[in-house]
């Protein structure tokens, strides 16, 4: 089993980032919705939308959106959370693998929250970006949310320690070739045994994005390095967020 497929279905998953609230995942869609004006982006799909705050954000926009996740717990909570809003048939998710493309095109697809990079064979990668432009229509748009590698690589914290929901936990980070990797341990208190967990994420910069983005017949319009909107600044941006057009 990939390390994501175990990991993202653990209710320890949720517990760790219970603080990716609904502002920053409104804030995001503030963002990115500038660029798909309902009247010719009407269609999105949010490839890897993990419990899908950000679909249900752009379905309160009246956008008509499909969610693809790999985890059935991911996709079990995200239409949990679109029943109770009620949503009928304007949001939809859907088990799958993103390096499987659907049968269908959309006015722009939306990869978000470093949903990216998670494979070990960069040809598998690079699918996932043919996948994304197969599945956009022409002069349609891909959305691409990624962490800046330039600053966590430079940044990285080696270690770190917490507890939450009776259970104590440590993080320890490193690189390991091009890959940063994030291993979790969690131990409840007063019991011997130990659960551990691992996030692999490629490094990858700009630069990479956009040959592999031109490769698939998509052009950077433009590219920011926040949720807020600032300038990419390879140094000190915490995100690199592209938005491409599909020529």
């Amino acid at each position: 089993m990939s390390w994501f497929e175990d990991w993202f279905d653990s209710p320890l998953y949720d517990a760790l980032y219970a603080d990716r609230d609904r502002r920053e995942a409104e804030q995001t869609v503030d963002l990115i919705t500038h660029y798909l004006p309902k009247i010719k982006f009407n269609s999105l799909l949010d490839l890897g939308c993990g419990r899908g705050r950000h679909a249900i954000a752009l379905a309160e926009q009246n956008y008509r959106v499909t969610g693809i996740d790999l985890s059935p717990k991911s996709i079990e909570a995200a239409r949990e959370q679109a029943h109770k809003k009620e949503f009928g048939d304007k949001v939809t998710f859907h088990i799958g693998d993103m390096r499987e493309p659907l049968d269908q095109t959309f006015d722009a697809v939306l990869n978000l929250f470093t949903s990216f990079g998670y494979f070990e064979s960069d040809d598998e990668n690079q699918k996932v970006i043919r996948n994304m432009s197969a599945m956009t229509r022409r002069g349609g748009r891909v959305v691409i949310d990624f962490l800046n590698a330039d600053m966590v690589t430079s940044n990285l914290k080696p270690e770190e320690e917490g507890s939450l929901d009776g259970a104590d936990y440590s993080i320890r980070r490193y690189l390991e070739d091009d890959t940063i990797v994030k291993e979790i341990t969690f131990h409840k208190t007063g019991d011997r045994r130990t659960v551990r967990f691992e996030e692999r994420v490629k490094a990858y910069r700009r630069d990479w994005f956009e040959q592999v983005l031109q490769a698939h017949g998509l052009k950077i319009l433009d590219e920011f390095g926040s949720y807020d909107g600032k300038p990419f600044v390879p140094q000190s941006s915490p995100r690199l967020i592209l938005i491409s057009e599909k020529e």
